[in-house]
């Protein structure tokens, strides 16, 4: 029995996250996908955007299934692939915390974001004297931690297969007068899009300090971090 096959037959016994279906050769999504500190997703947001004719070209496609596979084949596969990618996301999700955060606040520390200007995002009693001329360096002054963690942490594996710090927990420490708490809580998921053997995200906040305007990203089948951009 091909590994594939006995694939299928375990991913039967297990609870879907999401549903695959086509209809007029195009894919519908069904179900939740947990995306942790990007929020959760579900139904309306989250898409497979190509046709089954373009699909039958991925990589993930090919490299699993006969050339003459049939329509009802892919969707199968790909109820299979997708679930077990969330699977792995589950399994991972504080490395995928982390490097999300991460790649927050090398933007805000780049960009000087004012986040302070939104009284919900502050701990006054760590906030520095903003009548200091220096107060923005002092706020921002975690570069060179900043600059050692993304050298750790980004564009390489969340899967598990990589040792890394406990970015939050640094991040928390080096920036104790921003409300993560509050920030995280008011994160608003945009869409998700399923690509050949990845994901993609789109998420907002509703605080418009430019902290999160549109932020998307893409996961590979290894949930690296891969096309970050802020809109």
């Amino acid at each position: 029995m091909s590994m594939v096959i006995i694939s299928r037959l375990l991913n039967r016994q297990r609870q879907k996250s999401i549903n695959i279906t086509l209809n007029n050769k195009e894919f519908v999504v069904t179900g939740t996908v947990n995306m942790g500190y990007m929020g959760t997703y579900t139904d309306k947001n989250i898409d497979l955007i190509e046709n089954i004719e373009k699909v039958r070209s991925w990589n993930i496609v090919k490299e699993n299934l006969a050339d003459d596979c049939s329509d009802n084949d892919i969707v199968e596969y790909l109820n299979t692939y997708f679930n077990e990618y969330i699977e792995k996301i589950d399994k991972n999700i504080k490395l995928i915390n982390d490097t999300f955060l991460l790649r927050i606040f090398l933007e805000m520390s780049s960009s000087w974001a004012m986040f302070w200007d939104v009284n919900e995002l502050v701990i006054e009693e760590y906030m520095p004297d903003m009548d200091d001329d220096d107060a923005l360096e002092n706020i921002y002054s975690q570069d060179e931690e900043l600059d050692r963690l993304k050298q750790q942490c980004l564009e390489t594996p969340n899967d598990g297969s990589v040792r890394k710090d406990d970015v939050e927990a640094i991040l928390r420490k080096g920036f104790p007068m921003f409300n993560f708490d509050v920030f995280l809580h008011n994160i608003n998921p945009e869409y998700l899009n399923l690509n050949d053997g990845g994901i993609s995200f789109q998420c907002s906040d509703k605080f418009g300090k430019n902290i999160l305007c549109g932020a998307y990203d893409a996961l590979d089948d290894k949930l690296c971090f891969t096309d970050w951009h802020n809109f």
